[in-house]
């Protein structure tokens, strides 16, 4: 019981966005907290259509600020697409076309060992025409979220524009710019398998301007979502985002989960 109560004044103490929460969702986490020492922080709430499954540790990391699962990652850029999606259906050429690796998948292919063509052929079995229905041209980005050193990354490939362009919330670590190097060649070796013989023209950029987190905090995936969101939009890009809005969507997104569970009981 002390320990749960502990944990209970640690959140009121980090749950910065309080004040500006709504009533409903503070409704929503108070009822989450009030049930926080009573659940079992594993137990899998939800099952997406991505197969991905989301547990009460994950809605807890995402209100607490702490990092974020390659699970969740998954599930919120497949629920973005879905959105997306569904919006284009009422307002057509709202969105660009785009896909993701699965970022569990990406993680085995960053830490395995083999060639940079085995692992370029397996992004082509996992992320290729017969997996996807149509050839990765269709795609204006194909996202690949790497993890390096506690820390998320965005790779993009935007075939029409034949470079690789990497946005880092953290510019200028060199652990996480030598990642990205080392894909370079894998990504190159996928374009290849999937018919691009110009694949070596294709340029790594590292981008310049894309919105920085704060140093103490752990949103690098929250940045990823607010980059993907920014630059699939058919609108001129623009990076008006801090650190601000991302602990805002960080409570908007755990009160999206929040109202799943509850719809879902």
């Amino acid at each position: 019981m002390l320990e749960a109560m502990s944990k209970l004044l640690r959140f009121y103490k980090q749950w910065t966005w309080k004040s500006e929460a709504s009533e409903r969702q503070r409704a929503l986490v108070e009822a989450f907290l009030a049930e926080e020492g009573y659940v079992d922080h594993n137990h899998t709430v939800l099952i997406f259509t991505n197969n991905c499954s989301l547990k009460w540790s994950h809605i807890w990391d995402i209100l607490w600020g702490n990092m974020t699962d390659d699970e969740v990652i998954d599930i919120v850029l497949h629920a973005m697409k879905e959105r997306q999606r569904e919006h284009t259906a009422l307002i057509p050429n709202s969105y660009h076309r785009w896909e993701f690796l699965a970022t569990i998948l990406g993680s085995w292919i960053n830490h395995t060992d083999g060639s940079n063509d085995d692992r370029g052929h397996k992004l082509h079995t996992s992320l290729g025409h017969e997996n996807l229905g149509c050839p990765i041209s269709d795609f204006q980005f194909l996202f690949f979220v790497v993890h390096v050193s506690n820390h998320w990354v965005l790779l993009s490939l935007e075939l029409e524009q034949r470079r690789i362009v990497v946005y880092n919330s953290c510019r200028g670590h060199a652990t996480y710019d030598t990642c990205a190097r080392n894909w370079e060649p894998i990504l190159k070796s996928y374009l290849q398998y999937e018919g691009y013989r110009n694949a070596d023209e294709f340029q790594l950029i590292f981008d310049e301007i894309c919105p920085q987190q704060l140093s103490s905090s752990m949103n690098c995936a929250m940045y990823i979502f607010m980059y993907v969101d920014r630059l699939t939009t058919k609108q001129e890009l623009c990076w008006d985002f801090s650190d601000n809005d991302v602990n805002k969507f960080r409570l908007l997104l755990a009160c999206d989960f929040l109202s799943m569970c509850l719809n879902n009981v």
